[in-house]
């Protein structure tokens, strides 16, 4: 690997369930969706099936 190379990273698909879903009972709803955006933005990602 080179310097600078990002490594594959394993992400579970609820990531991205909590990044498209807002559930309005759950008061923690918004911050969760930030972090999963945060999350599903970087690159190399390896998405559970």
């Amino acid at each position: 690997m080179n310097a600078g190379e990002s490594q594959p990273c394993f992400i579970d698909s609820n990531i991205w369930l909590y990044r498209f879903i807002l559930n309005p009972r759950d008061a923690n709803a918004i911050p969760k969706q930030q972090i999963a955006t945060t999350i599903t933005n970087y690159p190399n990602i390896i998405i559970s099936t």
